[in-house]
Formats: C-alpha cells, structure tokens, sequence
C-alpha cells in the first residue's frame, strides 16, 4: 500500500506532525508542498495536511487539492490541520475544505498545535502574542500536539 503525506507549513508543527504520522506507518512518502510538487497518482492512500494562518490553510495545499483533485476524489483520502485552538477546528475545516471533499475523505481532524512566537517573525509575532495575551486567564490552555489524534489516523490507515 503506498501512502503520500502531502503537507504545507509555515513554523515547523505540521512537518513534526506529518514525520509523527510517518513514523507510525513505516512506509509513507512525505512530501513538503512548499518545497516540491508531487504527483499524486502512484500513491493509494492520500493524507495531506496544512497549517492554519488567520483561519486558512496554507496556499500551496489549497493550489495542489485543486491541480490534482481529479486524482484525489480516485483515491483514499485523509486530512489533517495543526491549529492552536481546537474551538475553532469545525470552522475552519468548512472554511477550507469544500463539502465534496469533506464527504469524500475517511479522515479530517485538528492536530492540535504549537504556539511558539520565538518561530514567527512580523505581523505573524505580532498576532500571535496578542492572541496569547487574550488567551491568558481563559480556559484554552497552551496549544499542544495531539498525538492520540496522529495514532488515531495511523490505526485507521494500517485498518485499511
């Protein structure tokens, strides 16, 4: 069974999650979309997954789903985000993903994430140490990587 993580990020969680991912499969291709495009047709099983910026995901992603769609409606199809909020999964998948996708895909879940403001640079800084600011005092706790969520998807592919 060959396996593609296609993923897109900015900061480095989604590369940790996709490599975590891979891990768990011992025999997947894990492409970065920010670096090299890749074409989709050898692989069986599909998992792509992106980072979320001011709720979307990253261009790349959003460019290579509709260059292969065709392709990607023919195959096994997973998706995951890494976003800090895990409140906010629901609206951002719908926000990201169109309905045919959302239907065709076995699997579509948040990550979860890191907030790490020494990564980011400018505006991205800027925002992200506002929203921990804000964040302080309410019941939303430091983003983290949800690694029962990356074994959940892993089982679901050896199910296959």
């Amino acid at each position: 069974m060959n396996i593609l993580i296609a993923y897109a990020g900015k900061t480095g969680t989604t590369k940790t999650c996709a490599h975590m991912l891979a891990d768990k499969l011992n025999r997947a291709t894990v492409v970065d979309l920010n670096k090299e495009n890749i074409n989709p047709e050898k692989f069986e099983i599909i998992v792509v997954g992106s980072s979320v910026r001011m709720g979307m995901i990253q261009k790349s992603l959003q460019k290579w789903l509709k260059e292969n769609w065709e392709v990607l409606k023919q195959r096994k199809l997973a998706c995951f985000i890494c976003n800090g909020f895990l409140e906010q999964e629901k609206q951002i998948l719908a926000g990201n993903f169109s309905q045919e996708f959302m239907d065709h895909a076995f699997y579509v879940r948040s990550f979860g994430g890191e907030l790490d403001v020494n990564k980011l640079k400018g505006f991205d800084k800027f925002v992200a140490k506002n929203v921990m600011r804000s964040a302080q005092g309410k019941a939303m706790g430091t983003p983290k990587i949800l690694e029962d969520r990356i074994a959940e998807l892993a089982n679901e592919i050896l199910g296959l």
